[in-house]
């Protein structure tokens, strides 16, 4: 006849062949002739096991998940009319009934609940699990109260005191600052709790530094070849600071018409730099390496889940994603999903489920930011670098001239009577904003005729007046400046009138500024003893670059996305600058320019409320059809 035994913390049934029978609570009480069943060829237990008591009352069984020492773990636990009962160790699934201290007990919670929260998460035994496994308990709505929950380990990425200690690799060329020694722990730590994070630091922290640090780590441990990908204006950047950070490891850049085509080839460096458009093209040779790290740096490059570029990325295999940029999510939630697509799949699920879990508004980015937040480390400026210098921003807003004005409006009547105010668009919104910028910056093919120089440029625009007098009282204290447009022409205008206006240099970076020449350009600009001049693109200088020879900042056009622009004055904000830089931002009152204006602050207001920074179509749609309805005329009252 079968036996009864104790396997664990679990009663059990064996028969005379062996074999083990995992049964129910309600098979035991059957055998004990207690329940209201029958429990066929089995004996009472109490006769096989006269020692183990048997309770009338059952158990509450529930979860509890803990961060201690780096680790995540998730142990069960009991309790009986509220008080604990300590547990051995506990099979997966888990069985409807339990020995704890030599007493059975049968479990009153829903085991068949239990078990499915493990199994969603893919819990297979007690003790350890990983971060992602975390959060999705975090996350699940079913979990309700049976895991009781560390809530410092949802601001897991901001408790600085877990990872300021860490060990910087002996070959490293640098001392970090205490934010720095941060970031590279807490980039150890996520290595080895997750797939991939996102570094998201302020522009002007140091993020290239704390990557270095982590991939000269990782190669002192006999990883493999790390791969490097950046917009192609930011190869040189990267090579300079290896060559700075790291000299001892093989960094090679993987760019050109000569690039190898083996694989093989790149895997014998430590570390391979290529840009996005290289990355797409080599990709099938890409997707047979056994990358260890892969880097996207200005990761907001692959914010567009269905574009070529996003597809692609995702497709080189990794042992650790890591999406650099310091500003990781600018307008949609569905940037979001895009990101984390690359940085941790599983976590955000699907994108036909994220929409329905996540709309595209202020309450689902809220909602987002709780489930991402551990994933991600953004430090501002602001908050640690205490030793920076002060930023003083200056809005200063504008009157036309008469002449302006007036012209401003027969534009602003012809946008309307071609496309409507309530069919207005960004690109409708062109011819205003180049107005703006200075009326010789509008041609024939825009429908008003182009004006040629006149002998004093700020004659006709009361804009470049005031930078006239504004560059006037720079030069005075004899500092240099930057000057961001967005428009060729203005280029053209300030390299012809400032030099002989101030006798002072100005050089330019553009869009057609070759990538590899922009940092000679800075180079040059840096080296000149007398206060000189440099004209930006925006777009095209935005990032990587290094200006701290400047100390003031000018935003001559305005743009609409606040991110561009932060990170434009990040060129000069940021390490290395020594003296209190001065941010100047020039926009026409009553005109397209104060929309821009309106629009920036106001994102700017709710992404310092959150990570997440959207607040969807309709508002943005909203400032389009305002900004089309905005006259300098009216406003002036006449």
């Amino acid at each position: 006849m079968a036996r009864w035994e104790i396997d664990g913390s679990e009663l059990v049934l064996v028969a005379d062949t062996g074999s083990v029978r995992r049964v129910t609570s309600s098979f035991v009480y059957n055998a004990m002739g207690v329940g209201s069943g029958f429990a066929q060829d089995a004996p009472d237990p109490r006769d096989d096991l006269p020692d183990l008591r048997f309770s009338k009352r059952g158990l509450s069984i529930s979860f509890s998940a803990s961060f201690h020492d780096g680790k995540f773990s998730l142990l069960p636990k009991a309790s009986k009319l509220g008080k604990s009962v300590p547990l051995g160790k506990l099979p997966i699934p888990l069985p409807d009934h339990v020995i704890a201290g030599g007493v059975w007990y049968f479990i009153n919670d829903d085991v068949a609940l239990l078990n499915e929260i493990l199994a969603d998460v893919g819990i297979s035994s007690f003790g350890p699990i990983s971060l992602v496994q975390y959060l999705q308990l975090v996350t699940m709505d079913h979990a309700g109260e049976c895991v009781s929950i560390n809530d410092d380990l949802v601001d897991i990425a901001k408790r600085s005191s877990s990872f300021s200690d860490s060990t910087v690799p002996p070959l490293l060329n640098a001392k970090l600052y205490p934010y720095q020694l941060t970031g590279y722990g807490w980039l150890r730590f996520m290595a080895e709790q997750a797939d991939g994070c996102v570094l998201g630091d302020e522009m002007g922290l140091g993020k290239t530094l704390q990557v270095i640090a982590l991939l000269l780590a990782r190669h002192d441990e006999g990883r493999q070849t790390s791969l490097v990908i950046a917009p192609v204006s930011l190869l040189e950047n990267w090579r300079r600071e290896f060559a700075r950070f790291a000299p001892t490891l093989d960094v090679f850049i993987h760019h050109g018409s000569d690039r190898p085509g083996w694989v093989k080839t790149l895997e014998t460096h430590d570390v391979v730099v290529m840009s996005y458009g290289t990355a797409i093209s080599d990709l099938g040779m890409l997707a047979m390496g056994n990358w260890d790290v892969l880097v996207l740096d200005e990761a907001q490059a692959i914010k567009n889940p269905d574009s070529r570029r996003s597809i692609s990325i995702k497709r080189i295999p990794r042992a650790f994603g890591i999406a650099v940029s310091g500003t990781p999510f600018e307008n949609h939630v569905l940037d979001v999903w895009s990101l984390f697509n690359f940085v941790e799949p599983p976590l955000l699920g699907d994108r036909d489920g994220f929409t329905a879990e996540y709309p595209d508004n202020l309450e689902g980015a809220a909602k987002l930011e709780g489930n991402i937040s551990p994933f991600i480390l953004r430090r501002t400026v602001s908050e640690v670098a205490d030793d920076l210098p002060m930023k003083t921003v200056i809005n200063v807003p504008l009157t036309p001239l008469d002449s302006e004005a007036e012209a401003y409006e027969e534009i602003r009547r012809l946008v309307v009577e071609e496309v409507g105010e309530a069919g207005a668009t960004l690109a409708s919104l062109t011819r205003l904003r180049m107005f703006c910028t200075h009326p010789i910056v509008l041609d024939d093919s825009l429908g008003v005729a182009e004006k040629a120089l006149p002998p004093d440029p700020s004659s006709v625009s009361s804009k470049y007046s005031y930078l006239c007098t504004l560059l006037e009282e720079i030069f005075l204290r004899g500092e240099k400046v930057l000057i961001f447009t967005s428009y060729r022409r203005m280029f053209a205008l300030l390299n012809r009138d400032l030099p002989s206006r101030f006798g002072v240099s100005v050089f330019e970076i553009n869009g057609s500024t070759e990538p590899k020449l922009r940092q000679s350009v800075v180079d040059e600009f840096s080296a000149q003893e007398q206060p000189s001049v440099l004209v930006l693109n925006p777009t095209a200088a935005g990032t990587g670059l290094n200006i701290t020879a400047a100390c003031n900042v000018i935003h001559y056009n305005l743009e609409w996305n606040p991110a561009k622009e932060d990170q434009a004055t990040a060129r000069a904000y940021r390490r290395g600058q020594e003296r209190p830089v001065m941010v100047y931002r020039l926009f026409y009152a009553g005109t397209v320019e104060e929309s821009i204006k309106e629009r920036m602050d106001l994102k700017r207001e709710m992404a310092g409320k959150a990570i997440v920074g959207t607040d969807g179509d309709r508002a943005d749609r909203e400032a389009i059809i305002r900004a089309l309805s905005l006259s300098p005329i009216r406003s002036q009252g006449q």
